[in-house]
């Protein structure tokens, strides 16, 4: 009897030993300097790449679209690299990694990505018609210019928005925009450039947002290493939109004369500034330029007019022209502005005055004025 009972003890102690020796060796569980790097994100696919160590037993990569209640869809994982395919478009996905033995889990920190929603054809938004225009970080602007972005794939979508953003980001302005098509066209406001005080430029990000998507557009620089296959990291590769002041304005003025020859008693007004030009290929050609000046009770002293395709010598005139052909606004000529108004007077007298530059403009826009000038003659 002795016997069988120290037999039926020794049989459960080694069942109890097998037991825990059968626990103690399922594997651990663990994440160890565990880092998830996402990139070469598409419209439905995005590359993982993990680092460090985990638990690699029984692991699956798991993921689904960010805020969602549904259950995750879980690849097995084999090694340090995932490629995730199958995704939605413009929409942002949590991910992870869930490592597990016969009894328990353990998951990782989660990471998020969101998919890529549109191709910007930099072609044509950076393209060689907008010499003058571009150079390799900005593209230049002014109020009332129309902007078209190409975006293959636009189209699919009703949640677009479009924004300008100062260079701190900390203020965006949203724009009214147009979708047709796989094009969008935004306008820049006639007073976006502040006048008082008048600003002479502001330069601003553009933001696109497409459902979960938030993307700045890239300059040209960034654009043409992308095409070489790399890559222009942070703000350098953005574009800049740089919006300039175009409301004509005078800044100073040189009076020269009365002549003794030529246009006798004729007084000279050179007035310093910055106008909108004859350049037929652009926005700002007007069709006329006039001048107003009034004498010191707002009495009308003299008006004069430049008619840009009848150009005369006579006496007694207003022209536009250019001081110096080395005026240059980073590669742009002067914005492709006059910087002097002449307006001939003869026999002008002594006293206070105020001038006044109007533009005329054939295509329907409405005329646009300078500011009022104070200004004496001696």
């Amino acid at each position: 009897m002795l016997k069988t009972f120290n037999y039926f003890i020794y049989v459960t102690a080694f069942i109890f030993l097998t037991s825990c020796s059968s626990e103690d060796s399922e594997p651990e569980l663990e994440f160890v300097d565990f880092e998830m790097t996402i990139s070469e994100v598409e419209f439905t696919s995005a590359n993982i790449r993990m680092s460090g160590r985990y638990s690699s037993e029984n692991s699956m990569l798991l993921y689904r679209e960010k805020n969602s209640n549904d259950s995750y869809q879980s690849i097995p994982l084999e090694g340090f690299y995932a490629t995730l395919t199958g995704l939605e478009k413009a929409t942002t996905y949590e991910v992870k990694v869930e490592v597990s033995n016969n009894s328990n889990s353990l998951d990782s920190e989660t990471y998020y990505f969101t998919t890529k929603a549109v191709e910007i054809d930099y072609e044509k938004l950076l393209s060689d018609d907008l010499v003058g225009y571009i150079n390799n970080a900005e593209m230049f602007a002014h109020g009332n210019k129309k902007i078209v972005i190409h975006a293959e794939g636009l189209s699919d979508y009703t949640d677009v928005a479009l924004y300008l953003v100062n260079e701190d980001r900390t203020d965006s302005l949203k724009m009214t925009s147009t979708i047709v098509a796989d094009s969008l066209s935004f306008t820049i406001p006639e007073d976006f450039v502040s006048q008082s005080p008048r600003e002479e430029f502001k330069k601003m990000y553009i933001g696109l947002e497409i459902n979960d998507t938030y993307q700045y557009l890239l300059n040209k620089h960034a654009w043409i290493n992308q095409i070489s296959g790399h890559t222009v990291s942070g703000d350098d590769g953005l574009l800049k939109l740089k919006i300039f002041n175009t409301k004509p304005n005078i800044k100073s003025l040189t009076v020269v004369g009365p002549y003794d020859s030529g246009c006798f008693n004729y007084t000279k007004l050179h007035f310093i500034g910055e106008y909108l030009g004859y350049w037929d290929e652009y926005y700002w050609t007007p069709e006329s330029a006039s001048i107003n000046i009034y004498d010191a009770n707002g009495e009308l002293y003299v008006s004069l007019l430049q008619d840009y395709d009848n150009y005369t010598t006579e006496c007694g005139k207003l022209y536009l022209s250019i001081v110096s052909q080395q005026v240059l606004d980073e590669g742009l000529f002067r914005y492709h502005q006059r910087n002097v108004a002449t307006a001939e007077i003869y026999k002008m007298l002594d006293g206070d005055y105020t001038a006044q530059l109007t533009f005329n403009f054939s295509d329907g826009q409405l005329p646009v004025e300078s500011n009022i000038f104070e200004f004496t003659v001696e």
